[in-house]
Order: structure tokens, then C-alpha cells, then sequence
């Protein structure tokens, strides 16, 4: 399953998110699908996704932040539109996609989740 279908899997469980994605929402029945040889049992806890969740905020002043979530309120996160590269199909030049489309979050908004695309604070690479 890729990172886009485990998103959405997610978000389709009986405890479907109200105000963005949670570090609870990283729970075993989600790592289990990983041997303990990639992700290690401290990297199993939820503290520990919490702070992944955090240095990687749109405003995080962490070096290196890769601003791929903006935080909707503590400990709600959306994916950010920061443009991820995709590698172009037969000769093409590569393109830049908004990570939260990458993942499907038009999908997720469908199902009744808010729109963050519409509250987006990071723009694509030129």
C-alpha cells in the first residue's frame, strides 16, 4: 500500500478526523504493515510522532523543517501544498505537485473533512 492509500485508510477509520491528521492516528494497527527492522520500537510511540508532526510544520523554526504539514491547531495537521518533485513520464521534464493532491486530500474533503487546500500557507518551487 503507498503512502496515499495509507492517508486515506486512515482517515476512513471509525475515527475519522475532525480538524486534520493526529499523531494517534499513527497507531499499530497502521505500523504493523512495517517489521520492527524499519521502524524501530521507539519510533512506534506516539510522542515520537508528534514531534516528527512538529518539525515538519510550514512554521516550524527547525533546521532542517521540510514544511510538509501546516498545523490546523495543536496537534491537528493538514499536508501542506509544498510542491513535491515527480519525476516526468517518458522524456518529459519533471513536474511539481502540491503534496496535499499527491496525497489525495480533495478525496479526504469528499468525505467530509475541511478544506486545506483553501488554507494553504507554502507555494510550489518555480
Amino acid at each position: 500500500m503507498d503512502g496515499r492509500a495509507e492517508l486515506q485508510e486512515s482517515h476512513a477509520r471509525p475515527r475519522r478526523r475532525a480538524h486534520g491528521f493526529q499523531a494517534a492516528h499513527v497507531d499499530e494497527s497502521l505500523l504493523s504493515a512495517f517489521p520492527r527492522s524499519v521502524i524501530p520500537e521507539e519510533r512506534r510511540r506516539r510522542v515520537y510522532w508528534n514531534g516528527v508532526l512538529a518539525r515538519a510544520e510550514v512554521s516550524s523554526s527547525y533546521k532542517p523543517a521540510r514544511k510538509l504539514w501546516r498545523r490546523e491547531r495543536q496537534g491537528h495537521y493538514m499536508p501542506s501544498t509544498v510542491g513535491v518533485r515527480v519525476a516526468g513520464e517518458a522524456g518529459k521534464p519533471d513536474t511539481y505537485v502540491p503534496l496535499d493532491r499527491l496525497l489525495g486530500c480533495d478525496i479526504l474533503e469528499e468525505q467530509g473533512a475541511p478544506d486545506a487546500a483553501s488554507r494553504a500557507h507554502v507555494t510550489s518551487p518555480s
